[in-house]
């Protein structure tokens, strides 16, 4: 198990989808700190974050990283529920590993773990190739 994680993380799809979403992330990132900086609470600004990365990525997932036969129209409510899922249980994470380590240090930590694990998903149930 251990392996197909890590071959499917060297796959150049995951390559493709590190790049597309490093603009996100860049996003995500400086308006997280915009918002922090304006005293909106961690929670509250991961939250708000993580949604707008994630909205500038799907586009990007769709349309250019992976290879499927989606229609836009199924990819991206599922998409989406699943990032909520994410960006939601993103927050009360947030806080705690704050409470551990420095808040930037937290946030790297985060968007690592669920930059692969929300890769993994979209890989393997959203962007599929239907069975003829």
């Amino acid at each position: 198990m251990i392996e197909k994680i890590k071959a499917e993380i060297a796959s150049k799809h995951f390559v493709q989808y590190i790049m597309a979403g490093s603009l996100g992330a860049f996003i995500d990132y400086v308006s997280f700190f915009i918002m922090l900086y304006f005293g909106v609470p961690s929670m509250v600004a991961q939250w708000l974050s993580g949604f707008s990365g994630f909205s500038h990525n799907h586009m990007w997932y769709h349309f250019k990283v992976f290879d499927h036969d989606q229609r836009f129209v199924q990819t991206y409510p599922i998409s989406f529920v699943i990032n909520i899922t994410a960006i939601l249980i993103s927050g009360p994470m947030l806080v705690l590993l704050s409470q551990y380590l420095n808040i930037i240090l937290s946030k790297i930590l985060l968007t690592g773990i669920i930059t692969v694990l929300l890769y993994l998903i979209r890989r393997k149930w959203i962007f599929v190739k239907k069975s003829s």
